[in-house]
């Protein structure tokens, strides 16, 4: 959401909101975040070494991105909570084993274990409790 100069040091910022109740229970940066996060700072730093922001001025003194800056606002009540965390590489890495396991399922045609912290959101959630596996369908039709 944002590049920060702090301390001498370039961060990337990411600004999220979040109910109260998970707003009372927040004791660091929630580790889906923390991923998100770190591939943009991958992908930042990526186009950075390619070149892609040296007509920036205000990047010429910097050379990485340190890590990230998370700002949560309490949707309710416009509390704020920050948490500094480091750029990783395993956060990447991650990405990387995640997006290799779905290409085994899909090669498997197979569907991937269920994640019922986000079926609520996910517009396939009625197909998915019927065990509907598009990949699996007769392909002689």
């Amino acid at each position: 959401d944002a590049l920060i100069k702090l301390d001498g040091k370039l961060w990337i910022g990411e600004f999220k909101s979040i109910k109260t109740e998970k707003f009372a229970d927040l004791e660091g940066a929630q580790e889906d975040h923390k991923m998100q996060a770190n591939i943009y700072v991958h992908l930042f730093e990526f186009c950075w070494e390619r070149g892609d922001y040296d007509h920036i001025e205000e990047l010429k003194d910097y050379n990485e991105i340190a890590g990230i800056i998370f700002i949560y606002l309490d949707k309710n009540d416009s509390d704020l909570k920050e948490y500094i965390v480091p750029k990783t590489e395993s956060a990447l890495d991650n990405i990387v084993e995640k997006i290799a396991e779905l290409q085994k399922y899909v090669e498997d045609k197979e569907l991937p274990k269920g994640t019922p912290h986000y079926c609520s959101y996910c517009p396939w959630e009625k197909k998915c409790k019927k065990n509907f596996n598009p990949l699996a369908e007769d392909d002689s039709e």
